[in-house]
C-alpha cells in the first residue's frame, strides 16, 4: 500500500489546516517496464494502461488532468524503487501547483480595495441600447384536409 498525503493550507499562515491522504492499494497491479521510459500496468481486472515516465503521463489521464500520480503511476514508481539508480524524488512526479513555495508566490501580492460602485468614472462613450426587433410567431404549415370522394 503507498499513501501520498497533501496539505491544504491556509492562505494567511502558509499552516497546514487539512490534509487530505490519497491511498492505493497496489497488491493486484503489476507494473512491467519497456526497456525505455515506459511501464505497462495490468490490472486486477486485466486492464492495462501505458505510464510514460518520461512525460509524465498516464493513458488513463488522472495523472495529466491533476497533476497528482494516478494508481497506475505510483504502481511504476514502486516499481522504479527496485532500480537502485533510479532518481526517486517525490517532488520530481508532483505538479508544482501543489508547492507551498508555488501558493506563496501566487498570493504574495497585496490586492487593494476599490471604492463602491457609486463611485466609480462614468464611461464617456456614448452607448444607446436598442431593444430586439418583436417578431410575432410564425405558426406552422397548416396541413391541407384531403377530401373524401363525396365532398367536392
Amino acid at each position: 500500500m503507498f499513501s501520498l498525503i497533501i496539505h491544504a493550507y491556509c492562505f494567511q499562515s502558509f499552516k497546514p489546516t487539512t490534509s487530505i491522504q490519497i491511498t492505493y492499494t497496489l497488491n493486484p497491479t503489476i507494473a512491467r517496464w519497456n526497456g525505455g521510459d515506459k511501464y505497462q500496468v495490468t490490472g486486477a481486472l486485466q486492464y492495462q494502461q501505458v505510464v510514460d515516465v518520461k512525460n509524465r503521463t498516464c493513458t488513463c489521464r488522472k495523472w495529466k488532468l491533476t497533476g497528482i500520480p494516478c494508481k497506475h503511476a505510483i504502481a511504476t514508481l514502486n516499481e522504479m524503487i527496485k532500480d537502485p539508480e533510479a532518481e526517486l524524488d517525490i517532488y520530481k512526479w508532483v505538479h508544482k501547483v501543489y508547492f507551498l513555495d508555488t501558493w506563496k508566490k501566487a498570493y504574495s501580492f497585496k490586492v487593494e480595495p476599490i471604492k463602491g460602485r457609486s463611485m466609480w468614472p462614468k464611461n464617456e462613450c456614448p452607448t444607446k441600447l436598442i431593444r430586439p426587433p418583436h417578431r410575432t410567431r410564425v405558426e406552422g404549415l397548416r396541413k391541407k384536409r384531403r377530401q373524401s370522394e363525396g365532398e367536392s
